[in-house]
């Protein structure tokens, strides 16, 4: 069912509930003959202060159950891009025709990222596979070909903006080292079979 359709369905229920109580709090008092107007006041006064904090409270739940929805569903894309089929031998992911790779968010910043600056950081692909490396960083970065911060000449993407992508097309079988030239802790590997 629709996160947003659950999430409704909550807050009208906790809603329907601190009315239902009011209510009977109301029928208690007069089959008991609370003839004090003050009293009856303050106990409406206190139904209607639960009802608002229920239900702000509802809709912060509503919230976050919407944004976790979300952020499994980029997860779920994410994966979709990226993982078609696993090699029997290693267990990683093969891919066929494209491939994204996404250069990963506060990766500019956080020099122990190790294997998690580029997302996947390391992509099993077949001959003939382009693999698109995407900036969802606030900061520039690269994707240039080479080992130890040292280029040898196979791609470089040159300064890769936030937001934008970088893509290269695998023609040749072997192993190919990446890393970032402005964030060298930022490193990944293509195996091309």
């Amino acid at each position: 069912m629709n996160t947003k359709l659950l999430a409704s369905i909550a807050v009208f229920a906790l809603l329907a509930g601190v009315v239902s109580t009011s209510m009977m709090q109301s029928v208690y008092a007069a089959d008991y003959g609370m003839k004090d107007a003050s009293m009856t006041k303050k106990t409406e006064t206190k139904a209607k202060v639960e009802a608002k904090k229920t239900e702000t409270k509802a809709k912060v739940e509503a919230k976050k159950t919407e944004t976790k929805a979300k952020v499994e569903a980029k997860k779920t894309e994410t994966k979709a891009k990226v993982e078609t089929k696993k090699d029997s031998a290693t267990g990683k992911a093969m891919a066929s025709d494209n491939v994204t790779v996404e250069m990963a968010k506060g990766a500019g910043s956080n020099t122990s990222c190790a294997d998690k600056c580029y997302v996947q950081s390391d992509v099993q692909i077949k001959v003939g596979t382009t693999i698109t490396w995407k900036n969802v960083d606030t900061a520039a970065h690269y994707a240039t070909s080479g080992k130890d911060a040292t280029s040898d000449g196979i791609f470089d993407s040159g300064m890769v903006n936030a937001g934008k992508t970088f893509s290269y097309k695998f023609d040749k079988a072997g192993t190919y080292d990446y890393f970032c030239m402005v964030h060298p802790w930022m490193t990944g590997k293509v195996t091309v079979s």
